[in-house]
C-alpha cells in the first residue's frame, strides 16, 4: 500500500512538473521572458511635436517635466526609441497637469550571456520595465534639463544632468539652442559641479566666452595645482576638457596642449599622452613628436618615461577617448595615423614578450633590444 502511494505521488508529481514545465515553469533550462505590463495606467504616444509636447494617440498633450527637447520629433530620430515603438505605451504621473513627469514601458535587454545559461529551476524575466521618459530623452540626447527643475527638484535636476556627462560631447541641437547657452552658463557659474557640461553646452552653442573660459580653468587651475598642491582641478578634467577645447576653438586648443607640454616638464605623462592623441584629431603632431624625443631622453626620470610608454604601448586602446569630442574624422583614418606614428617610432620602442608590455630601449640591458609588434 504504501508504495503504492509514494509510486502515485511520484506520478502526480511529475505530471505537475511536466505541465509548470510547458506552461513557461521550467525544471531545467535557461530562463523564460514573459509578457508584463509595468504601467497602472498605459497610454498610447503618438509624437513628440515641436513645442516638446508629448500628443497621446486621443489627441492629449503634456509637457515633459523638467527637460527641453532639443531635436524635432525624437520618439522618430532617436534609434533607442525606433525599436521600442511597437509596444512603446506611456502613463502621464499627473494627468490633471498640463505639465508631468512621464512613464514609459521600455523594452528590456538582456546583454549578459549569463542570464541564459541553463539552471536547474530557472527563473521568468519581466519584457519590459517602467522608466523616466524624460530621463532617457536626456540620456539619449534629445532633450536638456531646464533651469526651473534645479529650484523645484534638485536632486532630479543633478540626476537629469549626470545622464547628460555622456551624450553631451555629440549633442545636435535642431532647436533650444539659445536655451542651452543659458542652462550652460548656469552650470558653469551655479552648479561647477557640472562645468564640464556646462561647457559643452555652450561650446554646442558656439558662444566666444567658452574659450577663455576654458583657457583659465585648464592653464590657471592646473599651475595652481602644481605649485599649491590644490586639489582645484584633476589631470582627468583637463583631459576631459581638452575636446571641449577643440570643439570651441581648434587653434587654441593646439596652443594650450601646446602650454601644457612645455610648462610641465618630467610631470603628468598620463595626461601628456592623452592630450597628444587628442591633438591627432586636428592634425597636429606636436604632443606625439615631444613624447617619443622624453621617451629616449636620459635626463627625465625613468618613472615618468615609463608611465609614457606604458600609455602608448597599445594605441588600439587608446583610441577610445575620455571625455569623448566632435570628432568628423573616420574611425579608419584615425587608426592610419596611429599607425603611421607606430612605424615611425617602433625603433625606439622595445616589446617584452615576458611580461606582455612595452618598454623604452636601455642601453646597459642589450637583451631588451628586440623590434616591437603589435598586440593582437
Amino acid at each position: 500500500m504504501r508504495r503504492k502511494t509514494v509510486i502515485t505521488l511520484l506520478f502526480i508529481g511529475l505530471l505537475l512538473a511536466i505541465s509548470a514545465h510547458l506552461v513557461g515553469y521550467k525544471i531545467f533550462g535557461s530562463p523564460v521572458l514573459y509578457e508584463n505590463q509595468p504601467l497602472d495606467r498605459p497610454r498610447k504616444a503618438a509624437k513628440i511635436n515641436e513645442m516638446g509636447e508629448i500628443i497621446l494617440a486621443d489627441g492629449s498633450r503634456y509637457h515633459i517635466y523638467g527637460i527641453k527637447t532639443i531635436l524635432s520629433n525624437p520618439l522618430e530620430q532617436i534609434r533607442y526609441f525606433q525599436w521600442q515603438i511597437p509596444t512603446f505605451e506611456i502613463e502621464i504621473a499627473d494627468p490633471n497637469k498640463p505639465v508631468s513627469k512621464v512613464w514609459c514601458k521600455i523594452r528590456i535587454m538582456y546583454w549578459c550571456g549569463n542570464t541564459w545559461f541553463p539552471r536547474f529551476l530557472p527563473g521568468r524575466l519581466p519584457k519590459f520595465s517602467k522608466e523616466d521618459l524624460g530621463m532617457i530623452l536626456v540620456r539619449q540626447g534629445g532633450a536638456i534639463p531646464t533651469i526651473e527643475v534645479f529650484q523645484e527638484d534638485l536632486p532630479y535636476a543633478k540626476e537629469l544632468v549626470h545622464s547628460m556627462e555622456r551624450t553631451a560631447p555629440v549633442l545636435e541641437f535642431q532647436k533650444n539652442k539659445e536655451y542651452a547657452s543659458k542652462l550652460g552658463r548656469f552650470l558653469i557659474n551655479e552648479h561647477p559641479e557640472f562645468f564640464n557640461t556646462g561647457a559643452w553646452l555652450l561650446a554646442h552653442a558656439g558662444e566666444p566666452e567658452i574659450v577663455d573660459i576654458l583657457r583659465k580653468r585648464i592653464v590657471d587651475n592646473l599651475m595652481k595645482r602644481e605649485l599649491e598642491g590644490s586639489d582645484i582641478i584633476s589631470p582627468n578634467e583637463v583631459e576631459d576638457l581638452i575636446p571641449v577645447l577643440i570643439k570651441a576653438s581648434p587653434d587654441d586648443a593646439k596652443e594650450v596642449a601646446h602650454e601644457i607640454f612645455g610648462s610641465y616638464r618630467n610631470k603628468f605623462p598620463y595626461l601628456k599622452v592623452a592630450l597628444a592623441l587628442k591633438l591627432m584629431t586636428v592634425d597636429d603632431w606636436y604632443g606625439l613628436d615631444t613624447l617619443m624625443n622624453e621617451i629616449i631622453d636620459p635626463e627625465l626620470d625613468t618613472s615618468y618615461r615609463q608611465g609614457i610608454v606604458g600609455r602608448l604601448e597599445n594605441p588600439l586602446i587608446l583610441c577610445w577617448q575620455r571625455g569623448g569630442g566632435d570628432y568628423s574624422e573616420t574611425a579608419e583614418a584615425y587608426w592610419a595615423r596611429l599607425a603611421r606614428w607606430y612605424r615611425d617610432s617602433k625603433g625606439k620602442l622595445v616589446w617584452n614578450a615576458e611580461r606582455q608590455e612595452m618598454t623604452f630601449r636601455t642601453d646597459g640591458d642589450p637583451s631588451l633590444y628586440k623590434t616591437p609588434t603589435r598586440r593582437n
